[in-house]
Formats: structure tokens, C-alpha cells, sequence
């Protein structure tokens, strides 16, 4: 087997090549790649799109096939999107409420 470097973040949801966040449950669309410095390369692009993404690279093992083994750890897809604007006034109305 061969070893393959793809990225994680702090919800256990894995890269995809369409850099999106997935659970893993399909690995063979998960970011993959056998250069730990591609890897790198592309979290750092990541994070200058999303400030407040903590992730990291991770070395697997792959399959006869070149598909990454992972677990699947958490249970849905993830979507780093702005908040929208009901949910952002009700936030704001609930810090005002505070003070």
C-alpha cells in the first residue's frame, strides 16, 4: 500500500477535490496526493479563504486501487459559508440583549 497525504479539519470532515467538506464516506472524491508539500500548499490556500479554519495534513494508507483509507468520523457534510442574514440579526439581537 502506498501512503497519501490528505487534509482534516477540527470537525473530522475531509477535503474534497471540489474543496468542499465531506465525512469521508466516498473517499475516492476526497483531495489527495502523494506530496506532503501539495498538501500543505493547499491548506494554506484554505486558510487565507477561511480565517478560522483549523485542519491539518494527514498521512493514510491507500488502497490497491489509490483510494485513501479513512474513517468516517463525523456524520454529515460541512459547509464553511458566511452566515446569512436571519442568522446574523438574531445573533446580533441576542449579544445586544445581553448588554
Amino acid at each position: 500500500m502506498n501512503q497519501l497525504f490528505i487534509i482534516r479539519n477540527q470537525g473530522n470532515f475531509y477535503l474534497t477535490r471540489q474543496e468542499e467538506w465531506h465525512n469521508g464516506n466516498e473517499p475516492a472524491a476526497l483531495f489527495k496526493t502523494p506530496h506532503y508539500d501539495i498538501a500543505l500548499n493547499t491548506l494554506i490556500e484554505m486558510n487565507t479563504k477561511h480565517f478560522a479554519l483549523r485542519a491539518e495534513v494527514m498521512a493514510v494508507e491507500a488502497n490497491a486501487r489509490g483510494v485513501p483509507i479513512v474513517e468516517v468520523l463525523a456524520q454529515a457534510q460541512m459547509e464553511l459559508a458566511e452566515p446569512d442574514e436571519d442568522q446574523r440579526t438574531a445573533e446580533e439581537s441576542e449579544v445586544e440583549d445581553s448588554l
